[in-house]
Order: structure tokens, then sequence, then C-alpha cells
């Protein structure tokens, strides 16, 4: 399970560069993790960060994730107008392929990139259909989104946010599966946090 694991967070322009000028909180829940009734387990993990970036602009990071589009994922549909959470940007329909153990694993997803090209940056992707053998197989939706947003003094927040759903497998006790969930999750979050945050840090 932990193999799976270590797929779920994995973005899709994420890759780790030497910017040290950042820090992040701790992480917290914004969903606390649930078990429900039908065996699904779900959570929402979030983590607030500062880059400071002199120089830097919400519309050079736009440019550059546009830029990775189609590298490492294929365009099923886009770039399509929209106006995603009050901001004019584009969505685009991906499909991410992944190895579990071997195993071929497809996320498609739509993403969506927005901007107003001065304070405010949005990434967010939500899975629609997923693809997958052995224990990555249980990976039902799988959300992120990233809100960056620029202060005074060369500074810019990161406000991140993601979300799984994973069926439990019928021999797995409860506690056990839902324990180990939560500290998979927590683990791969703050993993992915630490590689993203300071290579789009970078970007900006």
């Amino acid at each position: 399970m932990d193999a799976f694991i270590s797929l779920l967070l994995v973005g899709l322009f994420s890759t780790g560069s030497g910017l040290s000028s950042w820090s992040c909180d701790t992480g917290k829940w914004l969903s606390q993790p649930e078990l429900d009734e039908d065996g699904i387990f779900t959570a929402v993990r979030g983590s607030e960060c500062i880059v400071t970036s002199p120089g830097g602009k919400v519309l050079n990071l736009d440019r550059y994730l546009l830029s990775r589009v189609g590298h490492g994922t294929t365009v099923n549909e886009g770039p399509i107008d929209e106006i995603y959470e009050g901001l004019p940007g584009v969505r685009y329909d991906l499909s991410m392929r992944l190895e579990n153990d071997g195993n071929p694993m497809v996320i498609r997803s739509d993403v969506h990139f927005a901007t107003d090209q001065k304070e405010r940056f949005i990434y967010a992707s939500q899975s629609k259909d997923i693809e997958a053998s052995g224990t990555a197989g249980y990976l039902q939706k799988i959300t992120e989104k990233v809100l960056v947003v620029a202060l005074p003094e060369n500074r810019f927040q990161f406000s991140l946010a993601s979300s799984i759903d994973v069926a439990k497998p019928w021999y797995a006790p409860s506690g056990t599966f839902k324990t180990q969930m939560e500290k998979a999750f927590i683990k791969n979050f703050n993993s992915e946090r630490d590689e993203r945050i300071p290579h789009w840090g970078e970007k900006l």
C-alpha cells in the first residue's frame, strides 16, 4: 500500500530545485480523515507557505506551468478558456501515466490555470477517471489546489490543499487501514509540498 500511496500526491509539474528562501507551516487537516460505512477513506490536507522572490510575478509562474503542459502528460482536450473562481484562465483535460510496482496507472484530470496576472494565481486539478491495478486500484479520487497571492516586500503566499478518496480493501482491518492512510497521506503531502514550493517559487 505504501508504494501506491507514494504516487498519490505526485503533481504534474513538481521537480526539486535549490531555492532557499521559503518556509511552510506543519500543515493541518482541512477535513478530518474519515472511513465511512462503505469503506471509503476521505481526507483533505492543507498547508501555508511563504516564498521570497525578488522581482517575482504570478504571471511568470502561470506562463511556466502552461509551457509544461504536455510534458509527461497527454492532452486530451484544451486549452479551453474559462473563468475559474473569479479569475480568467484555461482548462485542460490531461492524462498522466505512472508506474505502481511495475503496474501502469493512468490518472485523467481536469486541470485549471487561472490568474489576474498581477496578484493571484490558481492551479487546480480534479481527477475524473483512474485506471490502475494492484493496490493502486483502490484509489478513487485525488484533487490538488495551489493558490498563490502576491504580498508586499517580494513575498508570495502559497496555500495548498489536497484530498484523496481511497476504498478500503476487504481484507484490511478498518482501524489499521485508517491509521496507515493518515500517516501515508501526511508524509507524502509534505514531501510533495517540499519539492513543489521551491521549484515553483524559482519560476515566479
